[in-house]
């Protein structure tokens, strides 16, 4: 386990989100499983996350953790939200997460972080009957890394993957360009016509010239 302290943001914030748990000893024991290689396997299956953790059993614990997703039409809005931000829209195709994404979500009444550990949903087949139990932080830990390696992971666990995500990004900046490319074309028209009038004035016709003796006239 890399325990770097100049984390990527995402990290220290999923890092310092768990350190605010009150049981100091059993974060310690679970910290030293994380060290030890107790967590024997860690995948991200659709929305949750599936491990297994060796204790002090004969047989690993089974446990998953997972977050609130949020609905279809949540993600049309916050995917809407970071298309209108170019900043946001090439970090992310680079594959990095921007610093500031959290005001995405908090512009259409969201959080992608959990704001407390009781938004973090587990389970563990461990007779412990704790709601984190010293195999579900050891997972915690784990995951900082993760979520280092591939930050797109904390979207995955929200209900949208990383292709799924730029997927829609390059649709919406590629009829964003369209847009600007036909509203671009359309102005070009409108100038050759007006510039075409000038240069090619409409013959002068009888009852025009008629119209003009009149108002000529007065």
């Amino acid at each position: 386990m890399n325990l770097q302290s100049d984390k990527e943001w995402w990290t220290q914030q999923w890092i310092d989100l768990l350190n605010s748990y009150r049981f100091k000893k059993r974060l310690e024991r679970a910290r030293n499983y994380a060290r030890q290689g107790n967590v024997l396997s860690l995948e991200f299956k659709d929305q949750r996350i599936i491990a297994q953790v060796q204790g002090t059993a004969p047989e690993p614990y089974k446990l998953s953790l997972w977050l609130d997703t949020f609905t279809d039409e949540d993600w049309n809005y916050i995917i809407q939200t970071m298309s209108e931000r170019a900043i946001f829209t090439a970090k992310l195709l680079a594959g990095e997460m921007p610093q500031n994404i959290e005001e995405v979500f908090a512009a259409n009444g969201l959080r992608l972080f959990p704001f407390t550990l009781e938004e973090i949903h587990s389970q563990c087949d461990c007779p412990d009957k704790a709601r984190v139990c010293k195999h579900i932080a050891a997972v915690y830990y784990l995951l900082g890394d993760r979520f280092s390696d591939d930050p797109f992971l904390l979207f995955q666990l929200r209900g949208r993957t990383k292709e799924k995500i730029l997927e829609e990004l390059r649709q919406k900046r590629g009829k964003s360009e369209d847009e600007k490319v036909t509203e671009a074309e359309k102005i070009k028209y409108e100038k050759t016509q007006i510039k075409g009038l000038f240069n090619n004035p409409p013959p002068v016709t009888s009852a025009t010239q008629e119209t003009l003796k009149i108002y000529q006239f007065w």
